[in-house]
């Protein structure tokens, strides 16, 4: 997920750095993290919490509705865990009605309840959307 989440350069970098100043010695999971933001340039402290030190797995339900007068489409997510609302990058694969997939990633805020537009203009109701396709969050999505 963090390696998506930097993309392949600033990651890696980070790897290298990682290694070549902490080889043959101890280092911390925080270590990595600076290495990490310091070669993306990324504050990755929250990331870290929620995928690190917080138990369990983030499960939020969600869902989707689209606005025709608007031509609109608006994600909807609830996280009621008791481990708290976590900040996911969500991937989503929108089938249109004539089958095409456009794929965008939202970012989904750490709050309870949220409403995440999708960028576009739609001019009709789309056939499908698929939340996380290639299941990569550290998830259990359920449909609202």
């Amino acid at each position: 997920m963090l390696h998506r989440e930097l993309g392949d350069s600033a990651f890696f970098r980070g790897l290298r750095s990682y290694y070549t100043k902490y080889r043959h010695s101890t280092a911390l999971s925080d270590d990595l993290r600076r290495e990490l933001e310091q070669s993306s340039g990324r504050s990755l402290g929250q990331f870290f919490d929620q995928w690190l030190r917080r138990p369990g797995v983030a499960e939020p339900a969600i869902g989707w509705a689209f606005d025709p007068s608007a031509g609109s489409v608006s994600v909807f997510v609830q996280q009621d865990s008791a481990r708290g609302a976590y900040a996911l990058p969500l991937a989503v694969v929108v089938t249109g009605a004539d089958n095409v997939e456009r794929r965008v990633t939202v970012a989904v805020p750490a709050e309870v309840r949220a409403t995440v537009p999708l960028a576009g203009h739609f001019d009709r109701k789309p056939k499908s959307i698929t939340f996380d396709p290639d299941s990569v969050l550290l998830a259990r999505i359920t449909r609202l």
